[in-house]
């Protein structure tokens, strides 16, 4: 379950690395996109703390700093492994990659545990936003 949340800030550092580092004529709307694929979860990544760790394993949390340092090496290895293309091309199919890694991760979580039903409310509407976002990066990275 770490692993997800790396990954979730993961999403989070690279939709900042759209947001920011955009350019030309698409750089408002790539901003805007990046902002809605990052929307609301800092939300999700504290309900999952709180009601997988503290409400159902009764344990605190894994540290901040090690999700953190993980999710930092998850993004550095997916911005190394596309650099072919325009920079905002590049930035876009970096987001998708890791939305679809997320998604995978949430149904993977899912098959390989018996979680209580309030952590599955959290990962299924966590998987319908990044449903959502992968179709919306994938439309935006063809030609």
């Amino acid at each position: 379950m770490n692993e997800l949340l790396e990954m979730i800030v993961c999403v989070e550092i690279l939709a900042n690395d759209l947001h920011y580092e955009s350019e030309g004529i698409a750089f408002y709307a790539n901003h805007l996109l990046a902002d809605r694929v990052k929307e609301d979860l800092d939300k999700t990544l504290d309900g999952l703390r709180e009601a997988y760790w503290l409400g159902e394993l009764k344990v605190a949390p894994p540290p901040t700093d090690d999700t953190y340092r993980g999710a930092i090496e998850l993004a550095k290895g997916i911005r190394g492994s596309y650099s072919g293309g325009d920079r905002n091309e590049a930035l876009v199919i970096r987001l998708r990659e890791v939305a679809d890694l997320l998604l995978k991760k949430i149904e993977e979580v899912k098959r390989g545990d018996t979680l209580l039903s309030g952590t599955v409310a959290i990962l299924d509407g966590l998987s319908t936003h990044m449903q959502t976002m992968y179709g919306l990066l994938d439309r935006t990275a063809r030609k």
